[in-house]
């Protein structure tokens, strides 16, 4: 390897520690920031609707997060095939890729999903609680059923796009390898070409 070669492969290894240290931050901060606006939304305005609010913030942290496991996974496929398979070795992204196509529940969840759907269901839970009570139940009862509904479709939504994000993922995983073997592999003819 010469001196930039050295110099992209640290790059690339810092890159990929960085987004995962801030990865955690952000859903650390995220997590706590959606029970701060969800508690005081509880304790201020007890409204079904207005507690669609946090969803926002949770649904911007998914998709932050999931863009940064795919980066994430597009600078660990890059090196391993221009860093390991190029060269012949099997270092780090050879031997964890692997494994995770060996035992995939090695892999853990990288989108953190399970964690999401309990805060949407802790959401939802909310929201049922800030259903008023009456003294009559058939006063309000059309319109909280219609409130009611549409937070409902509203957090099954969002169950719908984090499970669909994993398999996005998962199924995304080879097909990325395979497009940087093939854009590696083009790159390679040409700088071998003459001229």
């Amino acid at each position: 390897m010469d001196a930039i070669q050295l110099e992209e492969f640290r790059a690339l290894r810092a890159s990929v520690r960085e987004r995962a240290i801030a990865r955690v931050l952000l859903l650390a901060m995220t997590w706590l920031g959606w029970a701060a606006l969800a508690t005081a939304i509880m304790l201020v305005v007890p409204a079904p609707l207005l507690l669609t609010v946090p969803l926002v913030v949770l649904l911007a942290a998914f998709e932050v997060n999931l863009g940064t496991v795919r980066a994430a996974e597009r600078v660990s496929n890059y090196l391993r095939v221009v860093f390991e398979e190029r060269r012949g070795v099997s270092g780090w992204e050879t031997a964890s890729a692997d494994l995770a196509g060996r035992h995939p529940s090695s892999v853990g969840d990288p989108l953190f999903m399970w964690v999401f759907v309990a805060v949407l269901c802790a959401n939802y839970l909310c929201v049922v609680i800030a259903l008023p009570e009456t003294a009559d139940p058939t006063a309000r009862a059309r319109e909280d059923s219609l409130d009611l509904a549409l937070v409902t479709a509203l957090h099954l939504t969002l169950v719908l796009r984090f499970v669909l994000a994993r398999r996005s993922l998962q199924a995304g995983r080879t097909r990325e390898l395979e497009r940087l073997r093939a854009v590696t592999g083009s790159e390679i003819r040409e700088d071998r070409s003459p001229g």
